[in-house]
């Protein structure tokens, strides 16, 4: 496979924000540490209550396509990510899913393309569930290597329980491995993936997982863990932060 990340492929990335304050973070450290930020493209959905929620909305770039849309008309995250890649996705080669509260390490974007070459496979799909940063105390967890793993399964709906099954960095492979689930907060592969699979809009949140990873599977398309860990994600909850389920039910 000729090489990609010194060809000028371009990464959309997708982002659905509700109410989280920590989206215009999140973009901002995006582009600062990525070796080709030129080369990076945001679409970010960004559902606020107007007047409210000003904090929440990103900044305007060139590179950032963003749509503003009342918080009550929101779907929730599936609709959310549906939508983004349906109408903010462009000419760009390749697509990274990422969740709105996430941070990065510097050259992200090349640690990317040089996993899917050493993958050696047009089909790959990258995805897991990332090491962990606090905002608010500036933490952030040593990079470990992160295979998805299923002990046990929902009791009335027989989903897989997913969880993060954590390795140390010592034990990371040089190659990519297989693996059978994709994470909604992590996932990487070409944009003609996502238009072949798309995204579901229906489902609301419980199932998400387990249906995009069937679905990629069945359309051909194989998942692996990232063995070059790029990114971390914010796992815990901010009171300044609504969460969808809680504004729309109660």
């Amino acid at each position: 496979m000729a090489s990609v990340y010194l060809g000028g492929a371009r990464i959309f990335v997708s982002i659905a924000s509700y109410r989280d304050p920590q989206a215009p973070d999140t973009v901002k450290d995006l582009f600062a540490k990525a070796d080709r930020p030129e080369s990076i493209f945001a679409g970010v959905l960004s559902q606020v209550v107007k007047g409210v929620d000003d904090h929440c909305l990103v900044s305007h770039h060139p590179n950032v396509r963003q749509v503003i849309i009342p918080a009550k008309e929101s779907r929730g995250a599936c609709w959310a990510r549906h939508r983004i890649f349906t109408t903010l996705l462009h000419e760009e080669e390749f697509v990274l899913q990422i969740d709105s509260h996430s941070r990065f390490d510097k050259g992200w974007d090349t640690r990317l393309f040089r996993m899917f070459e050493k993958a050696n496979d047009p089909m790959a799909v990258f995805s897991t569930y990332p090491s962990s940063f606090d905002p608010y105390s500036g933490y952030f967890s040593p990079q470990t290597y992160n295979r998805f793993d299923c002990q046990t399964f929902d009791e009335k709906l027989g989903f897989p329980l997913i969880s993060s099954g954590v390795r140390p960095a010592s034990e990371i492979p040089e190659f990519p491995e297989l693996t059978p689930f994709v994470s909604g907060g992590c996932t990487f592969t070409t944009a003609k993936a996502v238009r072949q699979v798309p995204y579901h809009p229906y489902l609301y949140f419980l199932g998400e997982e387990i249906n995009y990873s069937i679905r990629l599977w069945t359309h051909g398309y194989n998942i692996y863990t990232p063995n070059e860990p790029f990114m971390y994600h914010y796992y815990g909850r901010s009171p300044q932060r609504a969460v969808h389920w809680e504004d729309q039910f109660y």
